[in-house]
């Protein structure tokens, strides 16, 4: 059986309204997702699916010293580090230039943080998610710049608690969306958790243009 080959089983949700795939505000797991789970080494688990779910099991196997706690970090990325005592992840990167995905975002933007002591990972997001609606043709770029210097991406890392603590060791004022938009549909940005108290403006491909924003 499974437990003879090694395999071990997660089951995992999201505790936020947004995931890899929208569907309205539903969050949903896709066929094919990973995610790392670190037990004192890096470990690559797969979703076990076979179309979009809100839940899912994870498998892989776990090279550590058999802990019973664990960090999780969506999307799998073999170069993070963790400090398990104070539940931090390190080398997370929101990036600054993102594809677009029609009614969705770059899933490999959105990064999200959980930690169990059991087999139950409820994963929180660590990016913000700014909505737009594309009102024109011929857009291909979409940037969100903040009129101060609030950090929409870059290099950080982050603890587990309650609310998530983000620390931004390396940043940038402003966030790009690239790709072939539809006239008429809507996008997701993702940023660093901002407040904009001074605002930001819209570029759309590369000058200052009109947009209906969320």
């Amino acid at each position: 059986g499974a437990e003879a080959e090694g395999l071990v089983t997660f089951k995992a949700s999201y505790e936020t309204q947004t995931k890899t795939v929208l569907n309205g505000l539903t969050p949903y797991w896709i066929p094919g997702d990973k995610i790392t789970v670190f037990d004192g080494q890096n470990n690559e688990f797969t979703a076990e699916l076979s179309e979009m779910s809100q839940t899912a099991v994870f498998k892989g196997r776990l090279a550590g010293q058999g802990r019973q706690h664990y960090l999780a970090v969506s999307p799998y990325n073999a170069d993070y580090t963790f400090y398990m005592l104070g539940k931090t992840a390190y080398g997370l990167v929101l990036p600054q230039e993102q594809v677009a995905v029609e009614n969705s975002y770059d899933p490999s933007a959105l990064i999200s943080l959980a930690y169990t002591t059991d087999n139950t990972l409820n994963f929180k997001n660590l990016g913000s998610l700014i909505k737009f609606d594309v009102i024109s043709d011929g857009v291909t770029s979409v940037t969100i710049r903040s009129n101060e210097d609030d950090k929409l991406s870059g290099n950080y890392f982050a603890r587990y608690d309650d609310p998530i603590a983000i620390n931004i060791k390396e940043g940038v004022n402003e966030v790009t969306l690239k790709g072939d938009f539809k006239k008429g549909s809507t996008y997701y940005i993702v940023t660093l958790p901002a407040t904009l108290e001074k605002g930001f403006i819209v570029l759309l491909n590369g000058s200052v243009k009109a947009l209906s924003i969320d």
